[in-house]
């Protein structure tokens, strides 16, 4: 349900699009490494990683890649670190443009779905 704002009656996305929003951006970037998957990115994986994370850790587990390391301590690294970037994007993008855009999107949509 939309939400009205101000006296021109002009409608807001909800707090509930932008969670969608921004879980529909973090999802890409993490499966994807970009968002958007088409287009001008906004949002690259790589770029963030060297912006926002110490180097080590990814040369960490570029090298338990490289000695073929597959065991259980291995991929429970590769997960962790997995969770913990994703929780880093969604800090970093939580008030981003390109979040603000998408639920304005979805909201465009759900507006649509109504006509």
């Amino acid at each position: 349900m939309s939400e009205l704002h101000g006296d021109e009656g002009q409608v807001e996305p909800t707090e509930r699009d932008y969670e969608l929003a921004l879980e529909e951006i973090v999802d890409d970037v993490m499966s994807y490494g970009r968002y958007p998957r088409k287009g001008k990115v906004e949002v690259d994986l790589y770029e963030f990683v060297s912006e926002h994370r110490d180097p080590s850790y990814a040369l960490e587990i570029c090298v338990g890649a490289l000695i073929d390391d597959r065991s259980y301590e291995f991929r429970a690294r590769v997960d962790r670190e997995r969770e913990t970037i994703r929780e880093m994007l969604n800090k970093y993008l939580k008030d981003s443009d390109a979040v603000d855009d998408l639920a304005t999107s979805i909201l465009k949509e759900r507006q649509d779905e109504l006509v």
